[in-house]
């Protein structure tokens, strides 16, 4: 495996302070504005534009249980250390946030010039977040009271139409709607906590070595019914494996 296909170890100055700054955020609010504004600019060069990239959606697993056990203030208070370091991280890999979607965090890997990049870097900036979230969200919400939680992500890529929802181009509202953002949204739904999974196209976008790291994930078709467009084979799964 080369070395530039092996997510790296998050350092443990890193480590330190994203906790610091994570307990900061439990105690005083988010520590930054929603980086939304960056995506939007770089949407808005390529309206009604298909562009090709790869979708990372990080979602809080079994949210909905917590939602049920926990406090208001609590619960509000541990998505947005969540969307926090996880939107940091998308930055910090070169990605763009589009937006959060409850507790879950929708991110994209523009890919028009290099596929194999943009997938690459996504899966990287996944296995960070699952080490983010082991190493330095959990040690400090449990030192300050509150329950440890567990990501679970989805990652796919596809050709996705950009829009405007309005007939301005500077101040509509502007999304991204397509294959990859769907299927994004699904693997994420069907994924369990620590799981990182990705689909086929993401999955045959990735340099042979990365590609190693992951086995194909097997799940019942009551939950997983898609179908290849193209082969008219069950569309695959691969879930991440490092070991």
């Amino acid at each position: 495996m080369t070395s530039s296909d092996i997510p790296m170890p998050v350092r443990s100055e890193a480590i330190a302070n994203i906790k610091a700054r994570v307990m900061r955020t439990v105690r005083l609010g988010p520590q930054i504005e929603a980086p939304f504004k960056l995506s939007e600019r770089f949407l808005r060069r390529h309206i009604n534009e298909r562009l090709r990239m790869a979708v990372l959606i990080a979602d809080i697993a079994e949210s909905t249980r917590l939602s049920l056990e926990l406090p208001s203030k609590i619960l509000a208070t541990i998505i947005q250390v969540f969307s926090q370091e996880m939107a940091l991280l998308v930055i910090g890999h070169g990605g763009y946030v589009l937006k959060y979607v409850g507790d879950a965090v929708l991110s994209f890997f523009p890919a028009e010039y290099n596929p194999t990049a943009a997938c690459t870097t996504a899966v990287k900036c996944a296995v960070s977040m699952m080490s983010i979230v082991n190493d330095a969200l959990n040690p400090a919400l449990t030192e300050m009271g509150y329950p440890s939680i567990y990501t679970k992500i989805g990652i796919d890529f596809g050709q996705n139409l950009i829009m405007i929802y309005g007939k301005s181009n500077e101040e509509s509202y502007v999304d991204i709607i397509g294959p990859a953002v769907s299927m994004a949204s699904k693997i994420t739904s069907i994924a369990g906590a620590r799981q990182l999974i990705v689909g086929q196209d993401a999955y045959a976008m990735l340099e042979q070595d990365m590609q190693s790291r992951f086995v194909e994930f097997s799940v019942n078709t009551y939950r997983w019914g898609f179908i290849d467009p193209v082969t008219r084979d069950p569309y695959k799964l691969y879930l991440y494996s490092p070991y």
